[in-house]
């Protein structure tokens, strides 16, 4: 076994199916080294046979659905993620990996083999791409929806030419959550598995693992299509963030953002961190770039706007980005061995039997 996908569901009959189909039917995997793990908690519905009767249709898929009641107090997606993610390291060897994915979310056909093909290139976290199933609510809601979209392929854009990584190169996407997201098992390990915070955990995974220098990768060829239903089954979540933009349309307000300008201001200046860091980690720095970062960004001030209205940070941002994409990516420093990149704070095999030797 190989890998372990995990689903959790909660009165998810309707949608779950198709996830299930959708893993049934992968390509360029062997169905022998993946197990497909589905938590059906506190659930009103049949979601758990639902599952089953879809398996039957797919019995080259290894699949087990375990249904439990949580207590109020621990019936969050945090605990759930945390509990399927925890089974999935006690089933796995120690190269194994915990993919995860939700449903109400149809993974592509090539899901699984692409985010193994980003992991065996060294990463230690995937995040796939997720896309609406439907368009969100009306038109006006749609276009809050395409606009955000816009504005974080663009930000990304901005800091891959600001501050370039090699192991998370452009043309990537901005996302990490739970339903479309890979993690080794050593990786998952290494920062004491999913932090415990009753939601948003896919996020707080990410923290950790980019605090601690882990290889984050956000391919664009890791792909699935979610739901957009206005009432969610999580605390936070896309539903949550529907129902903001839909209330600040009914209010008239416009949705704002980090600015265009301090978006820019803090990728150099993160840029400025990290050369500072990679001259002098030897001799100062004995912690991990992230943590860094973090410690030093936190009351980061530039001289500029912190916040505007949506539309017109995306406008900004097309017009800084004349400039940028002309004169390309920030060079690496011109020392070989003080280029700026990714340090793996996870060593691979190789770098392992190195330092054994």
């Amino acid at each position: 076994m190989h890998a372990c996908v995990i689903v959790p569901a909660r009165n998810e009959a309707a949608s779950i199916g198709a996830t299930i189909a959708s893993l049934g039917v992968q390509t360029g995997v062997d169905f022998t080294t993946f197990l497909v793990i589905v938590l059906a908690n506190n659930c009103d519905d049949d979601t758990a046979a639902q599952v089953l009767r879809t398996g039957q249709l797919y019995p080259h898929l290894n699949l087990t659905v375990v249904e439990k009641d949580f207590l109020e107090h621990e019936a969050n997606i945090g605990t759930v993620r945390r509990f399927l993610m925890d089974d999935a390291v006690n089933r796995l060897p120690t190269d194994g990996v915990i993919a995860s994915t939700d449903g109400d979310t149809v993974v592509s056909a090539d899901w699984l083999s692409s985010m193994f093909q980003a992991i065996d290139e060294g990463a230690d976290l995937v995040g796939g791409r997720i896309l609406a199933r439907a368009t969100p609510g009306d038109q006006a809601l749609r276009r809050v929806y395409l606009a955000d979209t816009t504005y974080r392929f663009l930000m990304s854009e901005v800091e891959s030419l600001i501050d370039p990584t090699p192991d998370d190169p452009w043309p990537r996407h901005f996302q990490h959550f739970g339903a479309s997201l890979a993690v080794t098992r050593a990786a998952y390990l290494r920062v004491g598995g999913l932090p415990r915070v009753p939601c948003l955990e896919d996020m707080a995974l990410y923290d950790c693992l980019r605090c601690e220098d882990a290889v984050i990768r956000h391919s664009l060829a890791v792909n699935a299509i979610t739901s957009t239903r206005m009432t969610g089954r999580v605390g936070i979540g896309l539903s949550t963030q529907l129902g903001e933009w839909r209330q600040q349309l009914n209010e008239g307000r416009p949705s704002m953002m980090e600015s265009a300008d301090f978006v820019i201001a803090r990728a150099r200046e993160r840029r400025r961190l990290r050369e500072r860091w990679t001259r002098e980690r030897m001799m100062r720095f004995g912690e991990p770039f992230g943590c860094l970062y973090d410690r030093a960004i936190a009351d980061f001030q530039p001289p500029v706007p912190y916040v505007e209205p949506l539309n017109e940070a995306v406008a900004n941002f097309r017009a800084r980005l004349v400039d940028l994409r002309r004169s390309g990516p920030a060079p690496l420093l011109s020392d070989p061995f003080e280029q700026v990149k990714s340090v793996r704070f996870f060593p691979t095999p190789v770098q392992t039997a190195e330092r054994s030797a």
